[in-house]
């Protein structure tokens, strides 16, 4: 076992300097995409946000250690996200199994979409967004005004494109950029970037940030490669 887990640890190594030190970004992304879901379901990791509405950092998302996968093949199943859970109980990370899976590549329950990229520019196309808003919100969605639930689509980038990285536009079916976002996508969809460091993971630390503690960090990068 420890011959595996060695083998393994060096896997990641050759990864991470191919992200970090290889040729054009569009080689990266699906390496990139790779490891988002490898430290994901590890978890144990707090990372950087900002919101994209303001161009302002504002705090950290943890993505708790070990969460159960729930895989998923239809849009449908992402309301599985607003399912009532055990209190206490972690809470489950929902992983497409399908390839080119619309919008989203992975989400956390109750009410995170991530969406893994390494281009600065990553439009999203609005009905698949939209079908997914309403089957996690549900029919009453306008219900609250304001002050009723939100979900959050952060796109999860490396820390190289990071700072620069903005709100991303909505387009139609055909590409084009949409002229008339859904309601239900205005209201109650927030963009946010999420920083994934990975020169600092290739150095041996966390891919995180200082949000989470040391303790935490630590204990989770004896786990990360394997």
């Amino acid at each position: 076992q420890e011959i595996v887990n060695q083998l393994k640890d060096k896997s990641w190594v050759v990864l991470l300097k191919s992200l970090v030190h290889g040729g054009e970004e569009i080689a990266k992304g699906p390496l990139f995409e790779l490891y988002v879901h490898h430290i994901f379901q590890k978890g144990g990791f707090s990372f950087e946000i900002k919101d994209l509405e303001a161009g302002t950092a504002c705090g950290h998302l943890t993505i708790p250690a070990n969460s159960p996968v729930v895989h998923i093949e239809s849009l449908d199943e992402l309301s599985g996200l607003s399912a009532k859970f055990k209190k206490g109980s972690k809470m489950p990370l929902f992983k497409p199994t399908i390839p080119n899976f619309p919008c989203i590549d992975l989400a956390l329950a109750p009410d995170k979409l991530f969406q893994v990229t390494v281009s600065s520019d990553h439009p999203i196309k609005q009905a698949p967004l939209k079908e997914i808003a309403e089957s996690i919100l549900g029919s009453k969605w306008e219900k609250g005004g304001k002050k009723g639930k939100h979900l959050g689509l952060y796109f999860v980038v490396p820390d190289r494109i990071y700072a620069k990285f903005k709100a991303q536009s909505y387009s139609t079916i055909t590409g084009a950029a949409s002229k008339n976002v859904p309601k239900i996508v205005q209201q109650r969809v927030k963009q946010y970037a999420l920083k994934i460091d990975l020169k600092s993971a290739l150095a041996g630390e966390s891919p995180g940030s200082s949000g989470a503690t040391k303790k935490q960090q630590k204990k989770t990068l004896r786990k990360i490669r394997t």
